[in-house]
């Protein structure tokens, strides 16, 4: 059942991406869903389209500080594998 809703997550964001591709949170919270799901690749790839686009508007900017993706992840720290959270540390400076 967890790998059914995880899936469902990961499609409802890309939907969300797929009507409003410029907003960070969907790539933010999608990312969650993929670390979760222990999809290193897929959650790295989506945090890194994150920065991107947190760089094209100052606003944005806050988003995905490594203080606020911290927050945002310590929420599920007890369900994220080890290689996700040296992943996060590594990339993106976020220690769990």
């Amino acid at each position: 059942k967890r790998k059914m809703l995880l899936d469902k997550s990961i499609e409802a964001f890309s939907n969300a991406i797929a009507l409003d591709s410029s907003n960070v949170d969907f790539y933010r919270n999608q990312a969650i869903s993929y670390a979760l799901a222990d999809d290193i690749d897929n959650c790295k790839l989506v945090l890194q389209k994150g920065f991107i686009l947190s760089k094209s508007d100052i606003l944005y900017s806050y988003l995905v500080d490594k203080e606020r993706l911290k927050k945002l992840f310590e929420q599920s720290v007890k369900y994220l594998s080890t290689p996700i959270k040296e992943m996060l540390a590594t990339e993106f400076g976020v220690h769990l």
